[in-house]
């Protein structure tokens, strides 16, 4: 069972991004044509856009992985 958040439904309604790490919801907005990122995504953009450096984007993953107790899974994608 999937449960649809007030984000999902505003994403969608809005045209918005909706901002995710939760599998599922992300499978729900690839079924439901809504554009969403994740964390890596983020750290990408930031990367592409050179809005921070590469030892800035490890510093801040590492953070992130610690704050929250989880891991970004393929971290090295994010400087493809």
């Amino acid at each position: 069972m999937i449960v649809v958040s007030d984000s999902d439904i505003l994403s969608k309604h809005r045209n918005g991004v909706l901002l995710t790490n939760d599998r599922r919801a992300k499978k729900f907005c690839k079924r439901n044509n809504i554009v969403y990122f994740d964390i890596k995504g983020v750290l990408r953009a930031f990367y592409k856009k050179n809005v921070l450096e590469r030892e800035e984007i490890r510093d801040l993953a590492e953070a992130i992985e610690e704050k929250d107790n989880t891991r970004i899974k393929s971290f090295e994608e994010v400087f493809e």
